[in-house]
């Protein structure tokens, strides 16, 4: 993840080298202030705002749909009240409401205290720890892993084994944590360290004056569109399409806005794959856009390794075919629109099955979403599946929603998708920059407030695709080879999956996961090798 790495001047000059050697045209940039040194690994477009003002050290990471005096205003007031008048609020004010993608560090060169904060979502993940009293905080997760010489917790590898992703603030890795969506990271004079979470995340607040589906589709449109427009940028526009539904709802929009966008698409040669290319060129062709299909190059091993320097195990070697295909991008960090969270904030997340009780919770999670069974991963770690249960247990107790429905919900937007598909996103952002409107916060909030009861059977999907453009639904969905308004047919497989899942208490189902047992094995075993005993 190119951004920010923040560390005690005590420390000395940290080696670099373990990733810089596979980024060599980025900048790797070192200042200091008050007691820290500062290190900037990016490439030369990635936006950080840099300025000093009134006795504090501000350094803005991401984009912001904030005009840049503006928000200097709002970052002085926030470092006044936080650091001078002990008071949040206006931190808080402005983490609920500012749209972007961002990380804020501020330094007070009075006496050296640190503030950092990220947005409503935690899009951009940073880590810290505190091993053997040393400070790091990083973007770099793989680096800070290395620097560090930490140790895998057993537990959380557990986690990992079974999900693909940790829970919570932890990592695979004991005393190295993620700054989990919504929180405030504060180093005292001292060094000493605290860490609080100021936004709640609820999964079970309804917009119930949101009466009907074309309600919602005719809002969820409106401001669909006026996010892309503050997104699109003056670089050229990428869209990574696919044959399913979140891509063409941007491919849409653009055409809507009368901008120009061009699409990209990478081809494997089996069977889903080959449906998804043919799909794309369907929608390239009716929308009269250029698309490029990237052939499959098989990764090297210079790919494999720089894919493991990056993420460790955060994302498996299975996807190491994207480096090639990223680096096949003419020009140098464009816009790259992808789809991603189409997928969380339109459908109906809740289970499929009715669920009976919290250890019924816990069992659906696993039949839904484990690549290895419990006794594979108590072979590899030691940890028994009744401890692996308990562990999930305790976190989704922790989860604010009384309804085990909802807290599902929660599990699958702040779990999942923050803690594995926002790593995705991130691997991205080394090559291009990454960009998505469906996490946009208006678009977001607006979202998971609609009723659950307007999205099921995709519905709403279905309108807002419609409302869009008539003609996205008239191009089957590549993962299930028909459109949304053969409406027998979508219900003829939610019906399977409901089959499915209902069978699910009484049979244990395996490789639930599209990941490859195998590759997911391998690329835990090099990640974790010099770690985990």
């Amino acid at each position: 993840m190119p951004g920010i790495t923040i560390y005690p001047s005590s420390l000395g000059e940290l080696d670099f080298n373990s990733i810089h050697s596979f980024f060599k045209h980025y900048n790797l940039n070192v200042c200091e202030a008050s007691k820290y040194k500062i290190v900037q690994f990016s490439p030369e477009a990635y936006p950080v705002l840099k300025w000093q003002s009134e006795g504090f050290l501000f350094l803005v990471e991401g984009d912001l749909a904030v005009e840049i005096e503006v928000l200097k205003v709002k970052l002085q007031q926030i470092a006044f009240d936080y650091f001078i008048q002990k008071n949040q609020e206006a931190l808080l004010t402005f983490v609920e409401n500012t749209v972007g993608e961002f990380l804020v560090y501020i330094i007070n060169l009075n006496n050296g205290e640190l503030l950092i904060f990220n947005d409503y979502l935690g899009r951009l993940p940073l880590y810290y720890t505190t091993e053997r009293e040393k400070l790091i905080i990083s973007r770099e997760y793989g680096w800070l892993i290395d620097q560090a010489r930490l140790k895998a917790s057993a537990l959380d590898t557990a986690m990992f084994l079974m999900l693909g992703f940790t829970i919570g603030e932890h990592t695979m890795f004991n005393s190295c944590k993620k700054l989990l969506a919504g929180s405030v990271l504060h180093a005292n004079t001292s060094g000493v360290l605290s860490v609080n979470r100021i936004v709640m995340h609820r999964f079970d607040r309804y917009n119930y004056n949101i009466k009907s589906v074309e309600t919602a589709a005719n809002q969820l449109v409106k401001l669909f569109l006026e996010t892309l427009k503050v997104k699109i940028s003056t670089t050229t526009q990428t869209l990574s399409i696919s044959g399913g539904l979140d891509s063409r709802a941007i491919l849409a929009g653009f055409n809507r806005l009368g901008q120009k966008i061009k699409c990209s698409c990478y081809e494997i040669s089996n069977e889903p794959h080959q449906a998804d290319v043919q799909v794309s060129l369907k929608l390239a062709e009716r929308f009269s856009v250029p698309i490029d299909i990237h052939r499959f190059v098989p990764a090297s091993k210079d790919d494999e390794a720089c894919l493991l320097a990056m993420k460790k195990a955060q994302n498996c070697l299975d996807m190491c075919f994207l480096i090639p295909f990223f680096k096949k991008i003419p020009a140098q960090y464009e816009a790259f629109w992808t789809g991603d969270g189409g997928d969380k904030v339109l459908p109906d997340l809740r289970p499929l099955r009715s669920i009976f009780s919290m250890n019924d919770l816990v069992n659906y999670i696993y039949s839904k979403h484990h690549i290895l069974n419990y006794k594979e991963i108590e072979s590899k770690t030691g940890v028994t599946k009744q401890t692996l249960k308990s562990y999930i247990k305790k976190q989704l107790l922790q989860y604010p929603e009384t309804s085990l429905q909802e807290k599902y919900i929660h599990f699958i937007m702040m779990e999942r998708a923050a803690n594995w598909l926002f790593e995705g996103e991130d691997r991205n952002r080394y090559f291009v920059k990454s960009i998505t409107p469906y996490y946009s916060l208006e678009l977001y909030k607006y979202a998971m407030s609609i009723p659950n009861h307007l999205k099921k059977d995709f519905e709403l999907f279905t309108a807002f695709l419609d409302t869009l453009d008539a003609r996205l639904n008239t191009i089957s969905n590549a993962n299930w080879g028909i459109t949304l308004h053969q409406t027998k047919k979508l219900r003829w497989i939610y019906f399977k999956q409901k089959i499915k899942s209902y069978l699910s208490i009484f049979i244990t189902f395996e490789n639930v996961s599209d990941i490859n047992k195998q590759d997911y094995l391998e690329t835990f075993d090099r990640a974790t090798v010099n770690f985990y005993k």
